[in-house]
C-alpha cells in the first residue's frame, strides 16, 4: 500500500527526532505542535491520524525494540502560545524532543527556546529560510524545504508551461508579507505580468473572497500563494 505523504511526512519527522535525541533509551515521548485551526490544510484535524499510523509503522518494521509516544498540544498557529506549550513540555512532561510547530510564526519563536534549551526540534511545515540559520536554530530540523527554494521551483514551473499572466495572493505581516514580496521582485524580474493581493491570512472569512477577486482581476493563467505553508 502506498504510503500517504502526511504519514510520511511525519515519519520522516519521527526518525529525525530519534536521530538527534542526545539521550538514548528504549522509550520515547515527543511532544506534537499542531494547529486546530481547521481551515488550514496542516490542521491537527486533517494530519493528526497520520501521526498514530507512522508510530506503528516504526515500532513494527523500523524500531522494533524502541517504543514511542506522544503528547499533544494545541501551538494555535501562534508564536505566543506555542512558547508557552514548549515551556510546558520541556519542564513538566519531560518529552526527548518536539515534533513542530507548524507555523512558520510559532517555530522561530518555540525554536530559539528549544535551541537555549538544547532539545531537538522538527518542522514538518514551516516554510521560512529564517529556521535554516543554523547559528541560531542549532536545534531545528525540517522535512520540508524553505519557501525561498520552493517558490523558484513555482516559477520553473509556470515558465516550463509558458504563463505569462500571474495572480499572487500572500499573507500582510511578517514572514509571509516577506515571502510575498520576495516572490514578486522574482517574477517581476523575469517578465511576467502580476496581479497581487495582500490580506490577513487569519480571517478565514476572506478566503472565498480574496480567489474570486484575484481570479477576476488578473483573469490569471496561474495563480499561487504564499500562505498556504506556515
Amino acid at each position: 500500500m502506498a504510503m500517504g505523504t502526511d504519514r510520511l511526512i511525519l515519519l520522516i519527522a519521527i526518525i529525525v527526532f530519534i536521530n538527534t535525541c542526545t539521550v538514548y533509551t528504549d522509550n520515547y515521548t515527543f511532544c506534537l505542535l499542531a494547529t486546530t485551526r481547521t481551515f488550514l490544510p496542516f490542521s491537527v484535524y486533517r494530519i493528526g491520524g497520520a501521526v498514530n499510523v507512522a508510530l506503528d509503522n516504526i515500532h513494527s518494521d523500523i524500531l522494533t525494540n524502541i517504543t514511542l509516544d506522544f503528547i499533544f498540544y494545541d501551538s494555535g498557529c501562534d508564536s505566543r502560545v506555542s512558547l508557552d506549550k514548549t515551556v510546558n513540555c520541556v519542564l513538566n512532561d519531560r518529552v526527548a524532543a518536539i515534533i513542530g510547530p507548524d507555523c512558520s510564526s510559532a517555530a522561530l519563536a518555540a525554536g530559539l527556546l528549544a535551541s537555549q534549551w538544547n532539545v531537538p526540534m522538527v518542522g514538518y511545515i514551516g516554510s521560512t529560510s529564517y529556521l535554516s540559520d543554523k547559528t541560531v536554530y542549532d536545534t531545528y530540523s525540517r522535512t520540508s524545504s524553505p519557501y525561498s527554494k520552493s517558490s523558484l521551483a513555482v516559477i520553473e514551473t509556470i515558465e516550463v508551461f509558458g504563463w505569462k499572466h500571474v495572480g499572487v495572493v500572500g499573507g500582510d505581516t511578517g514572514h509571509l508579507l516577506n515571502s510575498f514580496e520576495s516572490l514578486k521582485q522574482e517574477l517581476t524580474r523575469r517578465n511576467f505580468s502580476i496581479e497581487a493581493i495582500v490580506f490577513n491570512v487569519y480571517d478565514e472569512s476572506l478566503y472565498e473572497d480574496i480567489l474570486n477577486e484575484i481570479l477576476s482581476k488578473a483573469r490569471s493563467e496561474y495563480v499561487t500563494s504564499t500562505v498556504l505553508k506556515g
